[in-house]
């Protein structure tokens, strides 16, 4: 089989040390398809597929990133396929995706290839549509599974690959779920294929960093992007505002839309410059995305919360609120009431503020009791933040009718509570009891911009529970503001 030239060589690529790789029979698979492999997604599909000489793969982890439509779902699939049709092939594959429909349109489009093969459905013993849970069996009962992520989705399976399309959406919970269940197999190997990562991408963020370096340990690894960043993007105008058709601006620069896009830039192109230059004015209020998508440019990244590296500085396992002053109690309810918080703080002895959660667990049903009991034993405030689409909102009547008396903080209270608690730890004033629950919710939130420097906690940029994290601002923001006698006795 001939080789193709290359025409639109990847930014970055790390081929770990490899003995051999199934980019061969994986190209005659493409071939019998009807669909032969260019000079680009053969390097891809090497990169990803290599092999250590006692047959396991090269890297556990394999990586391609590149812009939308060019790539990346073509060749997982067909890395996949091979892996379930080969005489000593896989039992089990799970394919996740980020979003139901992803995953279900990739699932579509396995069985499109089915159907237009028929040597291919031949090897098809039985298609199952499940609700989320759907299942291609193929000869000798080697299975293909699609899942939507969630934080236990995989949980409990045994199998020998997954695929996590749409990496830019994985949260480190994801993993939990998904990877152990490749413990046992010989020829284990985790897919991950991404556009250029937001801001809210840690794990793929850490990965793309190690695959950029490379050396020991890092992962097999093929990226494709324009030159420059969105921090310095090199247009002539430093105060560019990247309007189309503005002179000297980057996002205009048809070579960069090559290096970045190898289905454009190859001779027979996949995806046509006029299809980009639509792209481009239809983008044209929003160049970030723009950037993201079309040139591989990378989200700058979600700013924490507050200082993690500071805030493990401040366990105290001994800290305790004084008796003598009224604490205060926050509560915060994730989305779809999938489970909430309560966090109390107070003052201490020594002037600094103690931080405690009393419970953070599934659903709400555990807390009107909860909530009602723990305010009664303190008599302190329990504060809230307030707002139609706050969670938390659909929960006041529940939590009223069970005695719980409630204060609600609103807009710009809420905002200066998130700033608040960034200046408390940065300054060290506080104390913690090294709770991981807590440390948890404020690794994963990530800060949404309000306007003029205001800033909150963001449930849809963050990547897990941030309910705790939430529940601890507000309530430091009721404390530091109160001016209520402090004769209380403390729980």
């Amino acid at each position: 089989m001939s080789v193709p030239t290359l025409v639109c060589p990847p930014a970055f690529i790390n081929r770990p040390l490899a003995v051999g790789s199934d980019v061969e029979s994986i190209a005659g698979l493409a071939q019998l398809l009807g669909r032969p492999l260019d000079a680009e997604q053969r390097l891809a599909v090497e990169t990803l597929t290599g092999r250590k000489a006692n047959g396991r793969a090269a890297s556990l982890l394999g990586i391609v990133i590149c812009p939308r439509q060019n790539m990346k779902t073509w060749i997982l699939q067909l890395i996949v396929l091979w892996r379930l049709l080969k005489p000593d092939g896989d039992k089990l594959v799970i394919w996740s995706a980020h979003k139901f429909d992803t995953a279900q349109e990739t699932f579509r489009d396995f069985l499109a290839l089915i159907e237009a093969n028929p040597w291919l459905a031949e090897l098809v013993e039985r298609v199952d549509l499940s609700n989320g849970k759907d299942q291609i069996t193929f000869a000798g009962g080697r299975r293909l599974r699609f899942r939507a992520r969630t934080l236990t989705g995989g949980a409990g399976l045994t199998g020998d690959c997954v695929v996590l399309d749409e990496g830019f959406a994985l949260v480190a919970d994801h993993l939990a779920a998904l990877l152990p269940i490749l413990s046992t197999r010989k020829r284990a190997l985790v897919l991950v294929g991404s556009s250029a990562g937001h801001a809210m991408s840690t794990v793929l963020r850490s990965w793309r960093d190690r695959g950029r370096k490379g050396g020991p340990g890092a992962p097999a690894y093929i990226e494709w992007c324009a030159p420059g960043s969105w921090r310095d993007p090199g247009c002539t105008d430093p105060d560019c505002l990247h309007v189309p058709g503005t002179p000297g601006c980057t996002l205009d620069r048809v070579d960069y839309l090559l290096k970045a896009n190898p289905a454009a830039a190859i001779p027979s192109p996949r995806i046509s410059m006029e299809y980009l230059s639509e792209e481009r004015t239809t983008l044209a209020s929003t160049p970030e995305r723009y950037a993201r998508e079309r040139f591989g440019w990378w989200d700058e990244p979600a700013v924490d919360a507050v200082d993690l590296e500071v805030w493990a500085t401040l366990v105290d396992a001994a800290s305790a609120p004084r008796a003598d002053r009224r604490p205060v109690l926050a509560v915060d309810v994730a989305p779809h009431q999938r489970s909430a918080s309560v966090v109390l703080v107070g003052h201490r002895a020594d002037g600094l503020v103690h931080v405690e959660l009393l419970r953070r667990d599934a659903g709400i049903g555990w807390l009107g009791a909860f909530l009602r009991d723990k305010q009664r034993a303190c008599r302190g405030d329990v504060v809230y933040a307030a707002g139609e689409r706050a969670p938390v909102a659909a929960v006041v009547p529940t939590l009223e009718q069970a005695g719980v008396r409630l204060t609600a903080l609103t807009g710009a209270e809420i905002s200066a509570a998130c700033q608040a608690m960034d200046e408390l730890v940065t300054a060290g004033g506080l104390r913690h009891l090294g709770d991981p629950l807590i440390s948890a919710s404020l690794g994963a939130a990530v800060r949404k911009d309000v306007g003029d420097g205001a800033y909150v906690l963001s449930r849809k940029k963050s990547g897990g529970d941030i309910t705790a994290a939430v529940a601890l601002a507000l309530a430091l923001w009721r404390l530091q503001s109160s001016t209520r006698s402090p004769s209380f006795r403390a729980i």
